[in-house]
């Protein structure tokens, strides 16, 4: 219930201002990472999609904040993953208009079951770099670094969900 209650007020004072809503789709490619005290190991990357909605408000001329809420589904060998994120993020527009430096925090909840010894959620950054065509449309890149850790009650050891994505946005 407090989740809720703190996506809605966040909505709420996102209506408050102006704002666009819209959608997204994007490609997206993760790569599973496993550290241990004595090295790491990296998981065979997995692709997939990612689709959901946005929405932008203005702060100034050069400065907009948003909130998104996506779903992403990841395949490989058969098996699918699937995860809904809810990033906070702020874009700096470098000349006012088009071009945009991107950077803000997410929460991930897999959408799976998983074992005794996984945690369903993440916390992490995201970075990226995107172009507004006109008001509608644009094109990002962004790279997701998940930082903590899902793994439960291990000491010495972390799995880490980093992802890569490329996608299109259109804002109403």
């Amino acid at each position: 219930m407090k989740k809720f209650i703190t996506i809605f007020s966040i909505l709420l004072f996102t209506l408050s201002n102006y704002s666009q809503f819209g959608i997204k789709a994007a490609y997206a490619s993760a790569k599973p990472k496993l550290t241990m005290a004595g090295g790491s190991i990296s998981g065979a990357a997995t692709s997939g999609f990612t689709f959901g909605i946005t929405n932008l408000s203005e702060i100034s001329d050069n400065l907009k904040w948003g909130i998104d809420l996506t779903y992403s589904s990841y395949s490989s060998d058969g098996s699918s993953t699937g995860s809904f994120d809810l990033p906070l993020y702020i874009q700096y527009y470098t000349s006012g208009e088009g071009l945009y430096l991107k950077g803000g925090a997410f929460y991930r909840s897999l959408t799976e079951d998983m074992d005794e010894g996984f945690k369903k959620g993440a916390f992490g950054l995201g970075l990226g770099i995107g172009y507004d065509f006109n008001d509608s449309f644009g094109a990002e890149l962004g790279y997701d670094l998940q930082l903590s850790d899902q793994l439960k009650d291990v000491d010495g050891a972390s799995y880490k969900l980093p992802v890569l994505r490329l996608g299109v946005k259109y804002l109403f």
